[in-house]
């Protein structure tokens, strides 16, 4: 028989909405929507532990609940959905292939925002102290914004 359920992965770069997407897709009103459609969300929201788990996923070390929600998925025909956003440098088309093989179809969904309105909103959010809290500052060692351009 052939297989009509798909895997969904979007992948919003920063300052791109992701994070309005992801809360949106964690509210209850939407989870019950994405439910009665025949979509399983595999995390809720976003976070760089989700990022990490999606890895460890892909190179065949998942944790077993995750495991079990995609066997899941597979097994009742459902479609799975993930956002996550920190995969917009990582491409790992092989083991994504691999880790979602019984699905149908894998479909991604990147989100594009032109440079200079990214750059302005890249610029706001670094100096509201966003990094600070999370990462020490600006990323690679980059000690202000225009070093941080050069990296």
């Amino acid at each position: 028989s052939v297989l009509s359920n798909k895997v969904i992965f979007h992948i919003g770069p920063h300052k791109t909405g992701s994070t309005a997407v992801q809360s949106s897709l964690g509210s209850k009103k939407y989870k019950d929507s994405l439910m009665r459609d025949n979509y399983i969300q595999l995390f809720d929201g976003d976070s760089f532990d989700s990022k990490k788990v999606m890895e460890r996923c892909l190179h065949g070390s998942c944790p077993k609940n995750i495991s079990r929600v995609v066997e899941e998925a597979k097994n009742s025909n459902a479609n799975l959905l993930l956002s996550i956003e920190q995969f917009d440098y990582y491409r790992p088309i092989k083991q994504m292939k691999k880790f979602f093989r019984g699905f149908g179809s894998i479909q991604i969904v990147l989100v594009y925002r032109r440079f200079y309105d990214w750059l302005l909103s890249w610029y706001a959010m670094c100096h509201s102290g966003f990094w600070g809290r999370y990462e020490g500052g600006y990323r690679n060692g980059a000690s202000n914004f225009i070093s941080f351009l050069e990296t």
